[in-house]
């Protein structure tokens, strides 16, 4: 009796020591899955492995976006002095991570001498970047680059500007 009850507590044992270990296994792919861009910008050397494995099942790899790590610097207005309501902004963004991100939208608000908006549009990557710089490689660690917009504000007074970047 006694051999009998060994031998079904080892294989109760047995068993939920394998369902543990699918468990935890389990727990790890989907940890590894939802982190898979977190993983892959922290831990550079995993991400051949993981852009392999998300060919198979259908995901991908996106460049982080910390916003908070991108500022904007050396920002400038300028009226264009040939065409009349032509407004041209200068700025340069930063990337202060230790990794590449994606490239963040700029938004441009143009303001009235209350600061109230009067003009507002979003610029996408590909309309600020030149066609030298490919959208998909992103804003590298540290990298600045300078920006030029032009914004056609003809009937709007137009006396300042905020500049937001945004995903």
């Amino acid at each position: 009796v006694k051999s009998k009850t060994k031998a079904k507590t080892a294989l109760v044992s047995w068993i939920v020591g394998f369902f543990t270990m699918i468990l935890l296994l389990a727990a790890m792919a989907q940890t590894i899955y939802f982190l898979r861009t977190k993983i892959a910008t922290y831990y550079p050397a995993t991400k051949v492995y993981l852009i392999q494995a998300c060919e198979k099942i259908g995901c991908s790899i996106e460049l982080p976006k910390k916003i908070d790590l991108i500022v904007i610097d050396d920002s400038d207005m300028q009226e264009d002095a040939e065409a009349i309501g032509l407004i041209h902004l200068t700025s340069t963004l930063i990337n202060q991570a230790s990794f590449t991100q994606a490239y963040p939208n700029i938004e441009l608000t143009l303001t009235d001498i209350e600061d109230s908006p009067k003009l507002r549009r979003i610029f996408k990557p590909n309309e600020y970047l030149l066609n030298h710089h490919d959208v998909a490689k992103g804003l590298a660690a540290g990298e600045e680059l300078k920006v030029k917009l032009a914004i056609t504000a003809e009937g709007e007074s137009v006396a300042g500007y905020r500049i937001f970047v945004s995903y």
